[in-house]
């Protein structure tokens, strides 16, 4: 993932660029906005102006569209044809150094910083200031002889929607979890059917070690697996078998079925802890980023993830959910072989 140090600064080009903004500037950057900074991140358009203390209604700012990008003290202001890259240090040297938008050529030198909540711009050598704030949903932005309301339009918020899916899905897969090792004894999950074949036991401790190790790189808290979990489940093979072969993973077998119960309720018990205390907006949040390691480069989160890498919605629905339900399909076939019942009609 580039930190905000090695995204070169960007520029507006010769004349403008034109009537279609360019991709944008800081993607992939995770680095944390700096401490009094105001989130103005998204795709903003003026909905109100007002001048001369009274409401506007056939002013040329109305409907103009500007994109705003932050990472760490960084912004990038893109909007009407031009570019402004710039430190919100309070410094000349790392402020705007660009032309001006109403000409796409006069040059232009601004100090750029955040002050009590408010990204404010001055103008070398010039007693004016450009301001932009939030003001609940809306930004509000103090411009020369106007100020002017926004609303966000890149996006209509279903963040909350997605979250609250992906929460009773994750509950529904752990409920068929739970009533499969429910309905099955040591003897059912150590059962092989043939030589070579993978026993419930594989799939069992894969996909929750699995689900274990994913939590770890999605949220960066450690794995709950470690050598005392293994002394009490006496796992066969103390490896989920990722990297594996199926010959060596045909030997797993199961030494404590109700400790390895435990350890899984802990497992699922986690993730519904840390979906149900989520902030909808952490969804976004990239985890890997392009170009992906070869361990990666091979799996269907791969396949999944977008322009800007694997997201954390992509790791909870690829390496948790949809991989649980993968390997659910494994042991209801396995359990028909056993004259067992199939988990949902």
């Amino acid at each position: 993932m580039p930190t905000v140090d090695e995204i070169p600064v960007a520029h507006t080009p010769p004349g403008g660029y034109g009537t279609e903004m360019p991709p944008p500037v800081l993607a992939g950057c995770t680095d944390h906005l700096v401490p009094g900074a105001p989130d103005l991140r998204g795709i903003w358009q003026v909905v109100e102006v007002e001048a001369d203390g009274a409401i506007q209604t056939d002013h040329p700012a109305l409907g103009l569209v500007q994109r705003i990008e932050q990472c760490a003290d960084r912004i990038v202001v893109t909007g009407s044809g031009v570019i402004h890259d710039m430190r919100a240090d309070g410094t000349l040297e790392h402020g705007v150094h660009d032309v001006a938008q109403f000409d796409k050529e006069t040059r232009i030198d601004v100090v750029a910083s955040y002050e009590d909540g408010v990204h404010v711009l001055r103008p070398d050598g010039i007693p004016i200031e450009v301001t932009r704030r939030r003001d609940g949903e809306q930004m509000v932005w103090h411009y020369l002889g106007f100020v002017a309301r926004l609303t966000r339009i890149d996006t209509v918020d279903t963040a909350p929607l997605v979250l609250d899916s992906l929460r009773r899905r994750m509950r529904a897969l752990h409920s068929l979890y739970e009533d499969a090792v429910a309905t099955m004894d040591l003897d059912h999950v150590n059962h092989v059917e043939r030589d070579g074949a993978l026993p419930i036991a594989f799939s069992l401790f894969h996909i929750v070690n699995m689900m274990d190790a994913s939590f770890m790189l999605l949220t960066g808290q450690a794995p709950i697996w470690d050598d005392e979990w293994q002394a009490r489940v006496q796992m066969a093979v103390n490896d989920h078998g990722k990297h594996r072969t199926v010959d060596e993973m045909s030997h797993q077998r199961m030494g404590d079925y109700e400790a390895f119960q435990e350890y899984m309720a802990l497992v699922f018990e986690r993730t519904e802890r840390h979906l149900a205390a989520m902030d909808p907006t952490e969804l976004t949040r990239v985890v890997i980023t392009h170009p992906y390691p070869p361990q990666v480069a091979s799996t269907y989160s791969a396949r999944v993830g977008g322009e800007a890498g694997i997201t954390v919605l992509d790791g909870f629905e690829c390496w948790i959910y949809q991989h649980g339900l993968r390997h659910m399909g494994e042991i209801e076939w396995a359990r028909g072989g056993l004259g067992l019942g199939g988990m949902t009609s």
